[in-house]
C-alpha cells in the first residue's frame, strides 16, 4: 500500500478524513496526520510518503512552504492541496510546485475519493515505469557488456583495422587503453574424448562451465578481460597501467585458472601465454602468439602455461647429436633391446626440447626419425 500523509490544522476536518475514506479499499494507508507544517517535516525526515494531503492555509508553516521544502528532496510524490474559495489564487503556484490536485472546501466524500483513486493509479503507472526503466536498464547493461567482449574479441581476432579500434571503442564507451597488454589462451586437450562422458558429447556446455569457471576467477579483476572464443578455446586479455611485476602477474593469473578448472574436471588442459604488447592495436598479434604457444604442448606437455618466448628457436641446433642418437636407436631394434630403444628415443626428445627447435624443424626432425626407423625394420624384415 501506498503512504499516505495528512497535514490538516484543524482537528474536526483532519478526523473526517481520516474517518470519511476506507483507505485500504483504495490501495492506500494514512502513516500519519499532522496538525501543520513544522510537524509534518518533523515526521518526512525519518519516513519516506507517497501522497500528502495538505491544508493550503496553516499557522507556522503553510502548506505551500511545506510542498516547496518537500519538493527539495522528493519529487516524486504526490500532493493533493485543499483549499478555501478566498485561497484560490494559490493554484497557479500550486501547480508551480507540481501539485497533482487541489480540492476547495468543504469537500465531500465522493470527491475525495474520487482524487485518491486517481493518485492510486498514478502512483501505479510511475511504479510500473520505473520498473520497466530499471529492467530497460538491466538489460543494457547486459548488452552492452556482451557488445563490449565481441568487440575485444573481434580486434584480437583482426576484423577491425587498427585506425577504427578508437572509435569502435568510443562508440560502446568501452575504454581498453593500457600500457601494457598480455593475452593467454586455455584450451582442453582432446575435446571430442572429453565430452563423451560427463557432458553427452556437448562439449559447448563443457567450454561454457570453463568459461564461467574463468569469470568467477576474474570478477573482481577490472584489467582482465575473459572471452569464449572458437574452436573450443578461452581467451584471456590481460592489461596493465605498469610493467612492474606484470609479466609474473599475468602467468600466476593464467596458471591459476588452468589449476582451478583441473581441479574441479580433472581434464588435460593447456595454456599459452604471449609477451607483452604496448598498443591495442598489438591484441591480433598477441592472440596469434598465445595460439603459436599452445602448439608447443606437442613438446612441453600439458597441465601448463606455454609462454611463446620460452620456447622459442635457439641461435643452434645440434642434428649430429640427434642423428647420434638414431644411429643408436636403430642398432638397439637389430638386437632387440626395447629398452634401450626406449632410452634413447626419450633423450632425443629432451634434445629436441633443450635446443628449442621451432615447431616446422620438430616435424621434419619427427619425419626423419619415422623414415629411419621405418627403413631400418623393413631391412631387419628382409634379413
Amino acid at each position: 500500500m501506498y503512504k499516505v500523509l495528512i497535514v490538516e490544522d484543524e482537528a474536526p476536518v483532519r478526523n473526517t478524513i481520516i474517518e470519511s475514506i476506507d483507505w485500504a479499499s483504495v490501495g492506500l494507508d494514512v502513516a500519519y496526520a499532522a496538525g501543520d507544517g513544522q510537524e509534518a517535516l518533523d515526521y518526512l525526515e525519518e519516513h519516506q510518503i507517497d501522497l500528502i494531503i495538505t491544508d493550503i492555509y496553516m499557522p507556522f508553516i503553510n502548506g505551500m512552504e511545506l510542498i516547496r521544502r518537500v519538493r527539495e528532496t522528493n519529487r516524486y510524490c504526490k500532493v493533493i492541496f485543499l483549499t478555501g474559495y478566498d485561497e484560490f489564487e494559490y493554484a497557479k503556484e500550486a501547480v508551480d510546485l507540481e501539485a497533482s490536485k487541489y480540492l476547495l472546501k468543504p469537500i465531500t466524500k465522493e470527491e475525495l475519493l474520487i482524487v485518491l483513486k486517481e493518485m492510486k493509479n498514478a502512483l501505479d503507472d510511475e511504479i510500473k515505469a520505473m520498473q520497466n526503466l530499471h529492467k530497460l536498464e538491466k538489460e543494457y547493461e547486459r548488452n552492452i557488456e556482451l557488445l563490449r567482449d565481441k568487440l575485444l574479441y573481434d580486434i584480437i581476432e583482426g576484423f577491425i583495422p587498427r585506425k577504427r579500434i578508437a572509435q569502435a571503442c568510443e562508440n560502446l564507451s568501452y575504454d581498453l587503453e593500457a600500457p601494457y597488454y598480455r593475452v593467454g589462451v586455455l584450451e582442453v586437450i582432446g575435446k571430442e574424448k572429453i565430452s563423451q562422458g560427463v557432458w553427452q558429447d556437448d562439449y559447448s556446455l563443457l567450454q561454457f562451465a570453463i568459461y564461467n569457471i574463468c569469470k568467477e576467477i576474474f570478477e573482481k579483476e577490472k584489467h582482465i578481460k575473459v572471452l569464449l572464443g572458437k574452436q573450443g578455446r578461452i581467451t584471456i586479455v590481460f592489461t596493465s597501467s605498469s610493467m612492474q611485476e606484470f609479466e609474473i602477474k599475468s602467468y600466476n593469473a593464467l596458471t591459476k585458472a588452468l589449476h582451478s578448472i583441473k581441479r574441479i574436471y580433472e581434464i588435460p588442459l593447456t595454456a599459452g601465454l604471449s609477451d607483452v604488447y604496448s598498443s591495442v592495436g598489438d591484441l591480433k598479434l598477441a592472440y596469434k602468439e598465445a595460439l603459436s604457444a599452445i602448439e608447443y604442448t606437442v613438446l612441453e606437455g600439458n597441465d601448463h602455461v606455454i609462454v611463446k618466448s620460452d620456447i622459442e628457436p635457439g641461435k643452434s641446433c645440434n642434428n649430429s647429436k640427434l642423428k647420434n642418437y638414431i644411429e643408436k636407436m636403430i642398432a638397439a631394434m637389430r638386437v632387440n633391446k626395447a629398452d634401450q630403444l626406449k632410452d634413447y628415443l626419450k633423450l632425443y626428445f629432451e634434445l629436441i626440447k633443450f635446443d628449442k627447435y621451432s615447431l616446422n624443424e620438430v616435424k621434419t626432425l619427427l619425419l626423419s626419425l619415422i623414415t629411419a626407423m621405418f627403413d631400418a625394420y623393413n631391412q631387419i624384415c628382409v634379413k
